[in-house]
């Protein structure tokens, strides 16, 4: 691989984890906002 393609290749690496990590968290922030939603619906106090 000439030296353009591994920074492509470490590039992509780096643009699918970040990728994860963003969907990770939106998938925890999703959770959160449920559960928030649970929680004003069974006690009436609203946290977010």
């Amino acid at each position: 691989m000439s030296k353009k393609e591994k920074n492509i290749s470490g590039l992509e690496k780096k643009i699918k984890t970040e990728l994860d990590n963003f969907t990770r968290e939106l998938e925890t922030v999703k959770n959160l906002i449920e559960l928030d939603k649970l929680r004003t619906k069974y006690i009436g106090k609203k946290v977010f």
